[in-house]
């Protein structure tokens, strides 16, 4: 029974790592990116300064948003996203913060792409979900939201040299 679950285990098919390509976004907006509405989130007044140099620059995520990292420590960050086209601001509940501290594997922190509504993180994300363990987390931002897609955990230690 034991040698029949195994083999059963190995010929299933892994599931591929996600990949930007996976989840193309909207066609990039090019007009002139609207201020971030302080107003639009309770949070977001905290934050002024940084959402509205962010939302200044214009997109860089998923096509008309703007990935926005907020300090809140040594190499960790919370998240928020802001929709270029008319200045909302999301605060993320499926992507509230994450921290790289002793994580010695790429990426380190957020890796995205205008192109691409995938969001790549390194290192512990919301340690609820993944319970403070060291990894690499897939989202999916659907347009309000991140979604986890998947999590690798891996171990944080230096490699060899």
């Amino acid at each position: 029974m034991t040698t029949s679950l195994l083999v059963l285990l190995l010929l299933v098919p892994t599931a591929a790592q996600p990949s930007f390509e996976d989840y193309p976004a909207a066609s990039p907006f090019t007009g002139k990116p609207a201020d971030a509405n302080i107003e639009s989130h309770p949070a977001a007044r905290r934050y002024r300064t940084a959402l509205r140099r962010a939302s200044s620059r214009g997109p860089d995520f998923a096509g008309h948003f703007s990935f926005v990292r907020i300090g809140c420590g040594s190499s960790c960050n919370q998240f928020a996203v802001i929709d270029v086209q008319d200045g909302t601001v999301f605060f993320p509940r499926g992507l509230q913060m994450a921290q790289w501290a002793g994580w010695w594997h790429e990426p380190a922190g957020p890796d995205y792409r205008l192109s691409s509504r995938l969001l790549v993180v390194g290192g512990v994300v919301n340690d609820d979900e993944t319970k403070g363990r060291y990894g690499v987390s897939y989202f999916l931002w659907n347009g309000r939201d991140f979604e986890l897609l998947r999590f690798e955990p891996r171990e944080r230690r230096r490699p060899p040299q």
